[in-house]
C-alpha cells in the first residue's frame, strides 16, 4: 500500500502543478488582449483544451483511487477524498473566467 500512496502523492503533485499552469494561463492568455478575433478564438480553444485535459487528469486520479480501494490495494483515506474534491473545486475557479469569455464568443 505504501507504493500506492507514493503513486497518489505523485499524481496529486502533478495535478497541482498542471492546475497552477492552467490558472496562470487563464489569467495571462492573449485572448484577453485586443487581438484579431481569429487569433483570440484559437488561443481560447487552446485554453479550453488545456482545461479539459486537466479535468480528465483529475478524473483519472479519482478512478485510480477508487479502483485501488475496491481491489483492496488501498485503504480508505479521507485525505485522498478531500484532495480529489479540492482539485475539482480548484479547477472550477478559473472556469468562471473561461465561461465569461465563451459567452463573448457566442454573441
Amino acid at each position: 500500500m505504501a507504493a500506492k500512496d507514493t503513486e497518489l502523492r505523485g499524481a496529486f503533485l502533478q495535478a497541482r502543478k498542471r492546475m497552477t499552469c492552467f490558472e496562470q494561463e487563464v489569467a495571462d492568455e492573449p485572448w484577453k488582449l485586443n487581438h484579431l478575433e481569429v487569433e483570440r478564438l484559437h488561443a481560447f480553444e487552446d485554453t479550453l483544451q488545456f482545461g479539459v485535459a486537466i479535468f480528465d487528469l483529475f478524473i483519472s486520479i479519482d478512478e485510480r483511487i477508487r479502483l485501488a480501494f475496491f481491489s483492496g490495494a488501498l485503504k480508505h483515506d479521507p485525505e485522498h477524498t478531500a484532495q480529489v474534491r479540492g482539485l475539482f473545486e480548484w479547477w472550477l475557479r478559473p472556469c468562471k473566467a473561461v465561461e465569461k469569455e465563451l459567452l463573448k464568443f457566442e454573441q
